[in-house]
């Protein structure tokens, strides 16, 4: 290139600056817009901070009251085990029992079947038959 067509080039170039500078805001007043912008930034950044710690306080409470009532289940849990226990025990006692009866309400009608097939007894034949003295007194009360 010549010296003359660079230098043509050049003021093309400067041509077509220049009107875009001229356009352009004042440096001063995109200085204030960047700073603006950055102030509401800044204050959105502020207000999402403070919108988390408060999630974060929400969440340590909940988190606190979850273990409180966790340790409350396992109390429960415990309690509730512990009246299985009971309850099945006294079940098992409950079943003792009923057995114990019935086994001595059988003897029982075994011994009364046996003296009312062997008819009235005299007292004397019964207090020297040699028995148990508890069964003997039953005999002689229900003779009487």
């Amino acid at each position: 290139m010549r010296v003359g067509g660079v230098r043509a080039l050049m003021l093309a170039i400067l041509a077509a600056t220049v009107p875009a500078v001229a356009e352009s805001p004042a440096p001063e007043e995109e200085l204030q817009s960047v700073r603006a912008r950055l102030e509401a930034l800044r204050e959105a950044k502020r207000q999402d901070l403070e919108q988390r710690e408060f999630a974060l306080g929400e969440l340590r409470e909940t988190e606190r009251a979850l273990t409180g009532l966790n340790g409350e289940l396992a109390q429960l849990e415990q309690q509730v085990s512990a009246a299985r226990l009971r309850r099945a025990d006294a079940d098992h006692a409950l079943r003792v029992r009923a057995a114990a009866l019935a086994q001595e309400r059988s003897r029982l009608g075994n011994a009364l079947a046996a003296r009312y097939r062997a008819g009235p007894a005299q007292p004397m034949r019964v207090l020297f038959s040699q028995e148990d003295p508890a069964a003997l007194r039953r005999m002689l009360t229900y003779q009487e």
